[in-house]
């Protein structure tokens, strides 16, 4: 048997459960589609959370330190807020995976798309498109928000599919100095959705994602977004990536095969992020891998989870549907703010920031008055 493990998928949820299961002595393959390292399409922020849930230092990948966050709605206000002692940092997707991979030691074949999986009672077997074939005692699935594996498995058969646009700019260097270390969310420009700009170490990425009906305008509104905000986009490349929103718990492995991060679905609904799920359920994947207990990794999942993500959709529609008045109450509370600092920083769940909403709206209306 060639590996212990199989993961089909180098991205940071595959990556992550090789780091995770090497660590513990297996033998473990990846299988990655493209030539590594790779570009990927993301913002690249990672909140303290997600930086807690790897065993190594993110140092070496680290772009920027970002202490402070702008919110603003539309082109019309905006509320500068500190992250106080949550400082989050920017990293480039291609050098955040290539090292955790790198890290993990594991036994890396890039350039292998999977065309097929077989799964025995004692083992799972891949091919590849080149024709070569793998086998292992066990498999997860990482390969993102169309996951083969996931059809193969006959997994993950209703998906709800928001989608995101991104660019990476390079502007001039007044535009570089004023969001040097702040991050910018901008409300309003787009329904159930927004547009950011995070800062990286000499350039800027820039995106909007729509986590609720898929819009074909997206492109366009990016880019009137930007201009009106003073950051040219002339000469930028485009990447448009697909987003897996998590709505409700389903079955997520099968007797030896597990699906963790996009290929789970597990992108908030509120936020449209999904590193630190994908990390985390890269390490309950492991968990149950090692324990020999795959049998209850979809209610693990369900539990450690999908029970904090499921109140997302409630967050979404109170602040996506109503953003005037959502924006009034942040500018109002500063209470609210750090509330919502705590949850990206991973210190809340979204039940619980959908248990002080009416609290918060209350103590905005007396500030008010």
């Amino acid at each position: 048997m060639d590996w212990d493990v199989i993961v089909v998928g180098g991205g940071i949820g595959g990556a992550s459960a090789a780091l995770f299961l090497t660590a513990q002595g297996l033998r473990v393959g990846v299988l990655e589609k493209e030539r590594l390292p790779r570009y990927k399409a993301c913002a690249g922020g990672l909140p303290q959370q997600a930086q807690s849930l790897l065993p190594l230092s993110l140092e070496p990948v680290t772009e920027v330190v970002v202490t402070d966050v702008i919110y603003a709605l539309r082109r019309e206000k905006q509320v500068r807020q500190s992250l106080y002692n949550r400082p989050a940092i920017m990293v480039n997707r291609a050098d955040l995976d290539y090292y955790v991979l790198q890290q993990s030691e594991a036994d890396v074949v890039d350039g292998a798309a999977v065309s097929e999986v077989q799964e025995h009672d004692d083992r799972v077997c891949v091919r590849t498109a080149d024709g070569h074939s793998y086998q292992a005692r066990y498999l997860i699935g990482a390969d993102g928000a169309n996951s083969r594996v996931a059809r193969a498995l006959g997994l993950r058969r209703g998906r709800t599919m928001g989608a995101a646009i991104e660019a990476e700019v390079y502007p001039p260097t007044e535009v570089m100095a004023r969001y040097r270390h702040t991050a910018l969310f901008q409300f309003g420009a787009v329904r159930w959705g927004y547009v950011w700009i995070f800062p990286k170490r000499d350039h800027l990425s820039v995106g909007i994602g729509a986590f609720g009906k898929p819009t074909s305008q997206l492109r366009e509104t990016l880019w009137q977004e930007m201009a009106a905000l003073g950051v040219p986009m002339d000469g930028a490349s485009w990447r448009g990536h697909p987003l897996p929103i998590h709505l409700q718990a389903e079955q997520l492995h099968t007797s030896r095969c597990v699906l963790i991060g996009d290929a789970a679905g597990l992108v908030d609904a509120f936020l449209g992020e999904g590193i630190r799920y994908a990390m985390l359920s890269a390490r309950i994947a492991a968990e149950s891998i090692l324990n020999g207990n795959i049998a209850g990794y979809s209610e693990r999942i369900r539990t450690e989870i999908s029970e904090g993500l499921a109140p997302a959709r409630t967050a979404a529609r109170a602040f996506y549907g109503f953003p005037n008045l959502c924006f009034w109450c942040v500018a109002r509370n500063p209470n609210l703010t750090r509330v919502f600092l705590d949850l990206v920083a991973g210190d809340i769940t979204y039940r619980q920031l959908v248990r002080r909403l009416p609290l918060l709206f209350v103590q905005s209306l007396l500030a008010a008055r």
